[in-house]
């Protein structure tokens, strides 16, 4: 659909994203983890998605639709898919794919700057 403009649905209900953050394989090709995002009249919505080339080459990946939860800041719909992709890997067993894990949460936690301590001296 060329006309399939950013923060516009198709007909199908999914948003065409404004950004698309991603962790790419150093041969290129398809992204091994992004984070789309869109901003809409009642927020900011995400979706996030991922792919292993190890193991039982577990992925997972979908569209930003109305079911996905606006956020009141962009910052807040990529930390709630770095939320979600910290608790998928959580259940991770297979040695290899918990490496590759680890590579992608070192991505995603690299987004967002750390949260100040509000209590330090």
């Amino acid at each position: 659909m060329s006309d399939w403009k950013p923060g516009t649905k198709n007909p199908h209900g999914a948003y065409r994203p404004h950004e698309v953050l991603d962790l790419r394989y150093k041969t290129g090709g398809t992204p091994r983890a992004e984070i789309s995002l869109v901003q809409t009249r009642e927020g900011w919505r995400s979706k996030r998605g991922f792919s292993f080339r190890t193991g039982d080459w577990w992925g997972s990946s979908g569209p930003i639709t109305d079911h996905c939860t606006p956020h009141p800041t962009r910052e807040e719909a990529i930390r709630e898919q770095i939320n979600s992709l910290h608790n998928d890997f959580a259940k991770i067993k297979d040695a290899a794919q918990q490496r590759e894990a680890r590579e992608i949460l070192a991505w995603a936690d690299s987004l967002l700057p750390a949260q100040k301590d509000l209590f330090a001296a």
